[in-house]
């Protein structure tokens, strides 16, 4: 593999995970921190830790922040930005990942149900019928994993494999969708069982978050 070199400072500030490392000494004795995440992505993270180190230092949080969505907000191939999602997850970035988690959220939005497949690279394995229904159901839906499928049409890959964003989980995916508005979560169940259930968990997961409010019932409930 091949090294990716990052400011000490600059890894400590934007990284938990690094941050976690360098506390434990493990980085004075000159060794690589190992990871899976790709050397493009690392190099563009790196980049991102320096830009917004240096805006703190000179204008606070509100600088820094700032710095994080200009970043995120530059034109990047939509496989690019996926794989330096999975590097925020994995280091644990937290002002990387909603800035990245925005603009990921973002592309999505920009996409027609039938775009979102071919964006995300997933084989679409509902049946066309699930998929109607995926797309009419209720905005709240939870998910069932261990309800019975239909068997779509044509035999397809599973969800989430063997696609573009095979190498997010769906830890990294379903934090980054937590920046999704409604509508793109609802386009986001026609496009794979996976994908169906991620947008569900996550609308889900937001209605029984509100604070001092009973989980909707109705559609009128839904804010």
């Amino acid at each position: 593999g091949r090294d990716t070199s990052w400011l000490r400072v600059a890894a400590a500030e934007q990284s938990t995970l690094l941050k976690d490392w360098i506390d434990d000494g493990a980085a004075d004795d000159g060794g690589a921190f190992p990871t899976l995440v790709p050397a493009q992505a690392l190099r563009a993270l790196s980049t991102f830790a320096e830009q917004c180190g240096a805006a703190f230092a000179s204008g606070g949080e509100v600088a820094r922040d700032a710095a994080a969505s200009e970043w995120a907000a530059q034109e990047r191939p939509f496989a690019e930005l996926a794989e330096i999602l999975q590097g925020v997850h994995f280091l644990d970035m937290p002002h990387a990942r909603q800035a990245v988690s925005r603009a990921f959220c973002a592309r999505l939005a920009a996409a027609s149900p039938d775009e979102l497949a071919a964006l995300l690279g997933a084989a679409c394995d509902l049946s066309a019928e699930e998929r109607q229904a995926a797309l009419s159901e209720s905005i709240f839906e939870p998910d069932a994993p261990d309800a019975p499928a239909q068997a779509p049409a044509v035999l397809q890959p599973p969800p989430l494999k063997a696609s573009m964003c095979s190498q997010l989980n769906d830890d990294a995916i379903e934090e980054a969708l937590s920046e999704a508005d409604v509508l793109t979560l609802h386009k986001l169940k026609g496009v794979s069982q996976g994908w169906r259930a991620s947008a569900r968990r996550v609308l889900w997961a937001r209605l029984c978050r509100l604070e001092c409010r009973p989980v909707p019932t109705s559609p009128a409930d839904v804010v």
